[in-house]
């Protein structure tokens, strides 16, 4: 299928077609006035069923404010069972359902294309029960983040995913995306520590995967088919996590590095000499700490002297690494990083660097890292954000790509997004790289004063291109959603595609689950 062309005057590639469409053709209908009353009567309670369009559209926008679509109502269970007959009156009616968290999606996976009906799990925020002695959490999937990381951190444990996200992502988004975060390293992907959901198929069946004791091989394992899905196979509502024991003490070690080698340098020192101590090694390019440090408040540059102007940061190699070690012995700890620090600096690895064991210098300095999107939606109207991984040595090949190919086409970019919000005195487009050092998952986000279609179309087929030329993957962690639907075939062969084909016509034959997302 063509799905390219060029048009003439502008110089990028741009895609045909998109994966937003209407309910026509696709056997499904639009939510009626009858509809919305049998909703009242499924949610007797007040809120729980929602046509305000002001609240619908905040509902309908995802957190680039990149992606946009349109609801006709939003519901607010509180139960598994209600979720299974709000599915179960869908299915039955021939009407799309869209299963929502946090609302953080950065790719649109969980924005309405036109006509869903919005099924908000977070009013699901229970933490049902926590088992210390075999180490296992089971938690509703409206329950966010930091709230489960607070709780199981009074006990000594900790959850094996952090994300900067965390104080409005919900456990069923991360679930459903397969998130992983600054501690995939430490602890691999959020999918090897499910060990039981509760989740509820297109037709309102509600399915018990998994089982605890996790020391269970019977048959298929079903929770996997649902972890990374998107809410296209069905709707997670409750899980069972393995959680582990808390280090005694975590200590942050922030370095300077003159290039990104040098940076992936200091990364594999860090593992041959902090081994099993060292749990998440991030990396943030000179534009990207420039970013963190110039448009967020509080926000302090942890070696003034390498302070750049606007003309400087997106012109040298600076490079910072942040490396966060935790075991079983603060003593131990301690004197380990003062050693590494010191081997670092007698081998004239790294330009500076500090390190800190105090808890509030230990936030300011993950800031600096975790700040960085925030800093771009606060100066600039819009964010192109692309989620790709690639060997480590090889990561931050693409951001120079980009931005060598960006800057050489700034006056097309300033022409196409005259009007909208950026700081005068900065480069356009802003290119930034970040990410996961550790495990080879960057974050390359391209920032213009406003959002363009044209724009975003472009980049997309640049960026993505670039990516699959390079042997690199274009959904690490944020997942599919709108934005890479229709890249599927670029990613997996034809066999696969049609495993996927199948599975999704096997456990939702009519198609109401996150209609055009994942897969078109």
């Amino acid at each position: 299928m063509q799905r390219r062309a060029i048009r003439a005057g502008f110089p990028f590639p741009r895609f045909i077609g998109s994966c937003t469409r209407s309910l026509s053709g696709t056997g499904l209908r639009a939510v009626s006035a009858d509809d919305i009353q049998h909703f009242y009567r499924i949610l007797p309670r007040k809120g729980a069923v929602v046509t305000d369009r002001t609240a619908l559209d905040f509902l309908c926008t995802d957190y680039t404010r990149r992606w946009h679509g349109r609801a006709p109502v939003a519901l607010f269970p509180i139960s598994t069972r209600e979720v299974s007959r709000i599915l179960r009156y869908c299915s039955k009616n021939n009407i799309p359902a869209l299963p929502q968290g946090g609302n953080t999606s950065l790719v649109g996976g969980a924005t309405p294309r036109g006509g869903e009906v919005i099924v908000c799990l977070g009013k699901m925020d229970r933490i049902r029960s926590l088992d210390e002695l075999s180490g296992t959490v089971t938690v509703e999937s409206g329950c966010v983040l930091q709230r489960l990381e607070d709780m199981v951190r009074r006990a000594q444990l900790e959850v094996p995913v952090d994300l900067g996200a965390k104080g409005t992502c919900q456990i069923g988004g991360i679930l459903s995306t397969a998130a992983g975060g600054s501690r995939f390293m430490r602890f691999g992907p959020i999918r090897d520590h499910v060990v039981a959901l509760e989740v509820v198929l297109a037709d309102g069946t509600i399915v018990q995967t998994g089982a605890v004791p996790s020391h269970h091989t019977a048959g298929y394992p079903l929770s996997q088919l649902f972890v990374g899905s998107e809410g296209t196979l069905g709707v997670i509502c409750c899980a069972t996590l393995r959680v582990h024991r808390r280090p005694e003490r975590e200590s942050v070690i922030f370095l300077a590095t003159e290039s990104f080698p040098a940076a992936v340098r200091v990364v594999d020192e860090a593992k041959k000499f902090l081994q099993q101590s060292l749990r998440a090694a991030e990396f943030l390019d000179s534009s990207a700490m420039h970013a963190s440090t110039t448009f967020l408040p509080d926000c302090t540059h942890p070696f003034p002297q390498l302070r750049t102007t606007a003309a400087q940061h997106d012109q040298n190699g600076l490079t910072f690494v942040l490396l966060e070690v935790g075991g079983s012995s603060a003593v131990h700890d301690a004197e380990l990083c003062e050693v590494f620090l010191e081997r670092l600096t007698d081998a004239d690895i790294i330009v500076d660097g500090t390190m800190s064991y105090e808890a509030s210098h230990l936030g300011k300095l993950w800031k600096l890292r975790e700040g960085v999107p925030s800093a771009l939606r606060r100066a600039f109207g819009g964010v192109y954000k692309y989620d790709l991984s690639f060997p480590v040595a090889e990561m931050y090949d693409i951001v120079q790509e980009m931005r060598g190919y960006c800057r050489h086409h700034a006056s097309q970019f300033r022409a196409d997004a005259l009007q909208g919000k950026a700081p005068l005195e900065e480069p356009i487009p802003y290119v930034t790289g970040f990410g996961h050092v550790g495990d080879g998952n960057v974050h390359l986000n391209i920032a213009l004063p406003t959002y363009s279609r044209d724009v975003g179309v472009m980049l997309d087929d640049i960026v993505y291109n670039a990516a699959i030329r390079r042997g690199g993957s274009i959904s690490a962690e944020h997942g599919v959603g709108i934005c890479k639907a229709l890249r599927m075939d670029d990613i997996h062969s034809p066999e696969v595609l049609r495993s996927m084909h199948a599975l999704k016509a096997a456990l939702d034959p009519k198609g109401i689950l996150n209609p055009g997302k994942v897969l078109c």
